[in-house]
């Protein structure tokens, strides 16, 4: 059973931004691979488990979302504390 992707993505939020760099990466690492079975139909027959590689590639594209949205607003706020920072 898989987690949902709001679940992962909550899971991340206390995680220091170069934590969030390697989920993406594995993320990524792990669209790539569901990407040649998916799409071009390599290694099927390793994906005798449920959910299907289709599943999974979703969940996956949905989790990199939501973490791309995590690492922009940690970025920001990163930002503007530099701001202040300097401010004063």
């Amino acid at each position: 059973m898989m987690i949902s992707p709001e679940v992962y993505i909550e899971g991340c939020k206390e995680y220091p931004y170069e934590q969030l760099l390697e989920e993406r990466g594995e993320l990524m690492a792990e669209i790539m691979r569901l990407e040649d079975v998916v799409l071009w139909g390599e290694d099927c027959d390793s994906f005798m488990v449920s959910p299907g590689p289709d599943v999974q590639y979703i969940w996956c594209l949905e989790c990199l979302a939501g973490l791309s949205n995590l690492m922009a607003e940690r970025m920001a706020s990163m930002r503007d504390q530099d701001e202040e920072d300097f401010v004063e």
